[in-house]
C-alpha cells in the first residue's frame, strides 16, 4: 500500500530504505487533501449548474490538476532540498512556487464553508431572498404604473375626443369605461404572473456564489476554517522539505539523474565525433565552452581580453 501511495504522490519507494510511517503519514496527507479538492469543487460545481456528472467530472479534474502541481513541484525542487533547512526558507519556497495551490486552496475553503456553515447561511439567504424579491416587485410595479397611465389617459383621449366632435354619449362612456377596467385587470394579473414566477425562481436558484459573499461577510469564523484548508493544503511542503528522510531521498535521485545525464552527455561526446567523420571526412571532437559540462554553470574564461570603446586610444595616451 505505502508503495502504490508513493507511485501516486511521485516517490521512486525503491531508493528509501526506511521511514516507512514518515511515508504513509505523508502520502494519507496528500491523499486527503486531493479528497477535499474533490469534494469541495464537485460541491461548487453541483449547486452551481445543478449536475451531478459535472460535478463529479470536474471535481476529480480538479483534484487531479492538484496532484500533477504536487508532483511538478516536487520533481522541480531535486537536488535543492539541502537548501531549505529552516522553516522560513520553506516558506519562501512555498509562497514563491506553491501560488496557484494556495489560490485554489482560498476557493476550496470557501466551498467547503458553504457546506460547513449552512444553517447560518440558510438565515442570511432568506432575509437576501426577501429582499431580491422586494426589488424586483418594486421594479415591475413601476412598469405597471407607467402602463396604467398609458390606459387611463387613452380613456380620457376618446371621451375628449367625442366630447370635441360631438359624438358623446352615456353609452359610450360606458363602453369605454369597460374597456378601461378589462386592460387594467389584464395588466394587473401579468404583473401577478411575472411575480409569481420570478417568486419561484428566486426560491428555487442556489445562489451559490452570494453564499460565499455572505460567508466572507456575515460568518467570521469561516476564517478559522480558511486558514486550516491553506494549512492542510500546504504541509506536504513543510513535511517534505523539512524531514531528514526526504533529504536524504533527495539527494539520492540528484545524485542518479546527475550519473544518468553525465553518461548520455559523454555517449553524445562520442557520438558527435563518428558523425563529423563520417559527414566530412575528418575526426573533431566537441568543443565545450563551459568549465562543467554538461551541467554548464561555469563558463569558460577567454585567453584574450575584450577591450572597450575608446580603451585603445586610452592605451597609446598612457605610453605616448
Amino acid at each position: 500500500m505505502i508503495s502504490w501511495l508513493c507511485y501516486l504522490v511521485g516517490i521512486d519507494y525503491s531508493k528509501i530504505k526506511s521511514g516507512n510511517n514518515i511515508l504513509l503519514v505523508f502520502s494519507i496527507n496528500i491523499v486527503f487533501t486531493l479528497c477535499l479538492a474533490a469534494f469541495s469543487f464537485y460541491f461548487a460545481i453541483h449547486k452551481t449548474t445543478e449536475s451531478l456528472f459535472l460535478g463529479v467530472l470536474l471535481g476529480l479534474f480538479f483534484s487531479l490538476f492538484i496532484l500533477n502541481i504536487y508532483r511538478l513541484i516536487f520533481s522541480i525542487s531535486e537536488g535543492e532540498l539541502n537548501k531549505y533547512d529552516k522553516f522560513w526558507d520553506v516558506t519562501r519556497f512555498v509562497l514563491k512556487r506553491g501560488v496557484i495551490l494556495i489560490a485554489l486552496s482560498l476557493f476550496i475553503s470557501n466551498s467547503l464553508g458553504v457546506y460547513v456553515y449552512k444553517d447560518q447561511l440558510d438565515f442570511h439567504m432568506l432575509k437576501y431572498k426577501q429582499d431580491l424579491k422586494k426589488d424586483f416587485n418594486k421594479t415591475v410595479e413601476l412598469g405597471l404604473l407607467k402602463e396604467r397611465m398609458e390606459v387611463i389617459e387613452e380613456f380620457n383621449r376618446k371621451v375628449s375626443d367625442d366630447k370635441l366632435f360631438d359624438r358623446f354619449s352615456k353609452a359610450k362612456r360606458d363602453n369605454y369605461i369597460k374597456e378601461r377596467e378589462t386592460k387594467l385587470v389584464a395588466l394587473q394579473e401579468k404583473v401577478n404572473l411575472k411575480n409569481t414566477i420570478i417568486e419561484k425562481k428566486i426560491l428555487e436558484s442556489n445562489f451559490f456564489i452570494t453564499k460565499i459573499k455572505l460567508l466572507n461577510k456575515h460568518v467570521p469564523e469561516s476564517l478559522f476554517l480558511t486558514l486550516i484548508i491553506i494549512s492542510i493544503f500546504l504541509s506536504p511542503f513543510y513535511l517534505f522539505l523539512l524531514t531528514p528522510l526526504f533529504t536524504k531521498y533527495d539527494t539520492e535521485c540528484a545524485s542518479v539523474s546527475k550519473q544518468i545525464i553525465t553518461e548520455e552527455y559523454i555517449y553524445f561526446k562520442e557520438l558527435y565525433s563518428e558523425l563529423m567523420l563520417e559527414s566530412i571526412g575528418k575526426k573533431m571532437e566537441f568543443v565545450e565552452n563551459y568549465e562543467d559540462p554538461p551541467f554548464n554553470n561555469i563558463q569558460i574564461k577567454p585567453s584574450y581580453r575584450v577591450l572597450k570603446k575608446g580603451s585603445l586610444l586610452k592605451w597609446i595616451e598612457m605610453f605616448n
